[in-house]
């Protein structure tokens, strides 16, 4: 049983028959009941997993237009440094002017 672990081998046919045809016949109807119902609850939480993302996306792609539009730089050239104001400049030797 602990071979089931992986979802994945809940569609190995093969690997199913042989472990039903190894129990005993009044457990192979419950083991087959047990394998659908964990298809079952596997596709199920799948399609809420990707109905939930779908609304998600959605929800994102409407509020894409609410947001503000910010203006790309026309150049890649730096902008010219601007000193700052209220401050004095000071000399190279750090005294003042």
């Amino acid at each position: 049983m602990m071979g089931f672990a992986n979802p994945q081998t809940l569609m190995n046919k093969p690997l199913i028959e042989q472990t039903q045809a190894g129990l005993p016949t009044d457990v192979q109807p419950l083991f087959a009941q047990m394998i659908a119902g964990f298809r079952s609850v596997l596709g199920d939480t799948l399609s809420v997993v990707f109905l939930t993302a779908t609304l998600v996306l959605g929800v994102a792609f409407v509020l894409v237009f609410f947001l503000k539009e910010l203006p790309h730089r026309t150049s890649n050239q730096a902008a010219p440094a601007v000193p700052q104001e209220g401050k004095a400049s000071k000399g190279s030797a750090g005294v003042e002017a």
